[in-house]
């Protein structure tokens, strides 16, 4: 049994302290959520390098940061969003092979409302090649994460104000938001309950499972709010890591792009050692607190074992980024060691 779950319209830290909230339950969740205007990064992103923190400040744009990796991305009352929590074990090969077996269901259920959906690996649903919805996920022990978002009738100019867009979006393949749609732009005009209910049915279908109308339980609820309160909605996690803030005080820097996704090192050291580092980027990586700990065993250490360190560490820890090996870490980790100061 999977418990279905739709939630009010909420600011954007209360919303996403409610998914870990509930990813640290014992209960096999779908939630369909909806969001006050905020500008959302990825785990591992730099905040103001992504969002332009005086606009939204000015407009009343919440930002908030996921507890999961990727892009910065924008939610408003116009896009719908959604997420499971699911057994780790219903997914032996792997979190590649369990997105896109989510994602060709979520597809199929918006096909089912009239849409010529499919699904576009590494993790998006188009319609005509133009982008309709994203995903994304990681495991945390023995659950899956896996998250999106439907663009039902969003503000596409809050995206591009809100966002710091990198050039390349910018500019490759002509205007941004002419690469995206929604549901109203390829007509269809149903209810928000309606487009969950379709999806809810694809997705049963696609786990052989029931899905069962529920609500949160007072312990659910309560959970979040301590969450909230003591991380996920404050500016300290909200910010992320000091290098990031202000990288002036960083005197090494090294910067990757792959398939995955953009690395980054940046790292600040004394004397030949770590004095600090942050690494971070807009990939997928599983599980998201590894990074963290990479830093954590890197700090201290001589720069001239920095990747040998670095590759010692992420053979043994389990992890895994969505579309790269983990070569990727340690090679912008290297880089950043090698940089001149």
């Amino acid at each position: 049994m999977i418990r279905l779950i739709a939630t009010p319209e909420l600011p954007a830290r209360r919303n996403l302290a409610l998914t870990e909230a509930l990813l640290h339950g014992d209960d096999e969740i779908f939630r369909l959520q909806r969001f006050r205007p905020g500008a959302l990064v990825g785990a591992h992103q730099a905040l103001g390098r992504e969002v332009d923190l005086p606009w939204c400040a000015e407009h009343g744009v919440e930002v908030a940061r996921r507890m999961t990796g990727g892009g910065a991305i924008i939610m408003d009352p116009g896009i719908l969003g959604w997420e499971l929590i699911l057994r780790r074990d219903r997914f032996p090969a792997g979190l590649a092979a369990a997105g896109a077996s989510l994602c060709r269901a979520i597809a199929g259920g918006l096909a089912g409302l009239g849409l010529p959906a499919t699904f576009r690996p590494r993790n998006d649903i188009v319609v005509d090649g133009r982008k309709l919805a994203g995903t994304g996920g990681y495991f945390d022990r023995d659950r899956l994460l896996f998250q999106g978002t439907v663009l039902v009738d969003p503000d596409f100019a809050l995206m591009t104000r809100a966002l710091r867009l990198p050039e390349r979006k910018l500019s490759a393949g002509g205007d941004f938001a002419a690469r995206l749609t929604s549901l109203r732009a390829e007509g269809v005009r149903l209810r928000f309950d309606e487009i969950g209910a379709g999806l809810a049915t694809a997705l049963a279908a696609a786990l052989g499972a029931k899905l069962i109308p529920s609500t949160l339980h007072d312990g659910e609820a309560a959970r979040a709010a301590a969450l909230h309160d003591a991380e996920i909605g404050t500016e300290a996690f909200v910010h992320g890591h000091h290098l990031h803030q202000h990288p002036a005080a960083a005197d090494r820097h090294a910067r990757r792009a792959s398939p995955a996704g953009i690395a980054e090192a940046v790292l600040r050291a004394q004397a030949g050692r770590i004095q600090a580092i942050a690494i971070g980027g807009d990939f997928f990586i599983t599980p998201p607190r590894v990074l963290r700990d990479l830093e954590a065993v890197l700090t201290g250490r001589r720069l001239d074992e920095a990747e040998a360190v670095a590759r010692g560490f992420l053979a043994t820890s389990g992890a895994s980024i969505a579309g790269a090996g983990l070569d990727l870490l340690a090679d912008v980790i290297a880089e950043a060691a090698c940089a001149s100061a």
